[in-house]
């Protein structure tokens, strides 16, 4: 009876000091959507925990899922990196631009170690829509064997250091040859399966920065966006060449274990032989995507879109140093939360994804860029809107 009594009272005051533990105001949040951001906020947990007590989880589904979890009321906080469609976006549902990185061009080439491919817009959009079936192929050797440009500019924490006159402070311009020496096989695509907003955007990117429209159709999935452009993944010349995948880590993880192949994900996820292409952009220079800067002065030259808080990118933008295929992915949030501490919460786990811990802290070895300048004054502006009934 004693060792009994003893027991509950023990259970009593242990459950009493981990109420006490526990500050009163601490939420658990539950996120879900874009894989694109996935490793940013994953990574981000434990400095998020540290420095405001809240918590949170976070389910990399997919844009899409995650804007249909929002739909649903499902979590409380959504990641998408793409524009949530007007007709189907809740009244309270609001995006916040708060995480920037590059798309990257991920490829598995045997017999080029420690090489990378550089490519234009049209070269990559006639690979991926099945134009370009041979490594070899005329336009990949044009793109692999000459002589390339490259700006490299000067930054301090993770920022763009500007001139007196507001432009770019560069630090170094340099002019080499390239050569890439290219086999006579098939190319294998690997593709998103899901709804992704990595989709929307590499579709974007094609139609605005290639010579020719192929026939996009506007769609987060690729089999629909691709379907106009002569050559679907199901024409029986192209049955075996393409593979779908679900996820940035399910196409990054099939590209490295497939010799031959390319896709595209974020250059973080790269695995094993896994190389990630330079891309040209509309000034003719080469970038590598995780080049200090590159996605922040592709980001410079955006201009905020027709719905509140979002971004209409410049794929034609000739600032030599951007790397054209750069993103961001939108927080969902919503404007009327249930409780004030859920706002509170989401709101404090904006400001930290943005924040330098974060964002060049954990982001910046990922590949991640920090948000500045009228592209911060935006995500500021749209996060003060967190609030809740």
């Amino acid at each position: 009876m004693k060792r009994a009594r003893f027991v509950k009272a023990a259970v009593a005051v242990l459950s009493l000091s981990f109420v006490l533990a526990t500050p009163a105001n601490a939420v658990d949040l539950i996120g879900s959507g874009a894989s694109f951001p996935a490793g940013l906020i994953e990574g981000c947990k434990a400095g998020f925990a540290a420095s405001s007590t809240h918590t949170y989880q976070y389910s990399s589904i997919g844009s899409g899922a995650g804007r249909t979890d929002a739909i649903n009321g499902k979590g409380n906080f959504w990641f998408s990196d793409g524009i949530f469609p007007a007709a189907t976006k809740p009244a309270t549902i609001k995006h916040a631009p708060i995480v920037a990185g590059p798309i990257g061009i991920l490829f598995n080439l045997n017999g080029n170690a420690g090489k990378t491919l550089t490519l234009s817009a049209d070269t990559i959009a006639g690979i991926f829509a099945g134009k370009i079936t041979k490594w070899n192929d005329p336009a990949i050797v044009k793109d692999t064997n000459r002589t390339v440009t490259t700006t490299t500019y000067v930054t301090k924490d993770g920022v763009i250091v500007k001139n007196a006159d507001g432009t770019n402070k560069v630090l170094r311009t340099k002019t080499s040859k390239i050569t890439f020496t290219l086999p006579n096989r098939t190319i294998k695509v690997v593709y998103r399966q899901d709804g992704s907003g990595t989709t929307t955007n590499f579709v974007n990117y094609l139609k605005g920065a290639t010579t020719t429209d192929l026939g996009w159709t506007a769609s987060d999935t690729f089999v629909t966006a691709f379907k106009g452009t002569g050559a679907t993944v199901d024409d029986a010349g192209n049955l075996g060449r393409y593979t779908a995948r679900s996820g940035s880590l399910g196409v990054a993880t099939q590209v490295a274990s497939t010799v031959d192949s390319i896709g595209y994900a974020e250059p973080s996820y790269a695995q094993g032989a896994t190389r990630v292409a330079n891309v040209y952009n509309a000034s003719g220079a080469a970038v590598n995507p995780v080049t200090p800067g590159a996605v922040g002065a592709f980001l410079g030259s955006a201009k905020t879109g027709s719905q509140e808080g979002t971004y209409a990118f410049d794929y034609k933008t000739t600032e030599a140093g951007a790397y054209p295929i750069s993103i961001v992915s939108y927080l969902l949030f919503d404007t009327a939360y249930a409780s004030a501490s859920t706002a509170a919460a989401v709101k404090a786990l904006a400001n930290y994804i943005m924040s330098p811990a974060c964002a060049l802290t954990v982001g910046g070895p990922l590949g991640f860029a920090v948000i500045t300048g009228k592209g911060k004054d935006v995500a500021d502006k749209m996060i003060a809107q967190i609030g809740s009934k």
